[in-house]
């Protein structure tokens, strides 16, 4: 289950807990639902956050490598370096795109939801 989906699960659950009627068993639940919503979303930003610095990272390895090998004649670092610096934009690429379609999915996924409302 993604975290999208678990999130929306919590948010139906909370929405069920009031339409209820609110006990002090409900005000609990709600809390610690409120409470795992905040750390999912807060892991999620940290590992965003990692994963475009390990691109970044990646790239000024690549770099830092291409230059020296450059400047001391080593071919073989050279190529690795640019190698590296390149394998790091692509992946960076490779996740927008996985970013940009699963939007669009979802979209589309609501588009046909509220069309069946």
């Amino acid at each position: 289950m993604s975290i999208e989906e678990k999130i929306d699960q919590a948010i139906t659950t909370l929405k069920e807990g009031v339409d209820k009627g609110i006990s002090s068993k409900n005000i609990a639940v709600i809390s610690l639902i409120s409470s795992i919503i905040s750390a999912l979303v807060v892991v999620s930003v940290f590992f965003v956050f990692f994963h475009k610095m390990e691109l970044k990272i990646d790239q000024a390895v690549g770099t830092l490598e291409e230059g020296i090998g450059k400047g001391i004649g080593n071919k073989r670092l050279q190529t690795r370096g640019a190698t590296k610096k390149v394998f790091a934009k692509v992946r960076g690429v490779a996740r927008n795109v996985k970013h940009a379609i699963d939007g669009a999915v979802d979209g589309v996924k609501n588009t046909v939801d509220d069309e069946f409302e």
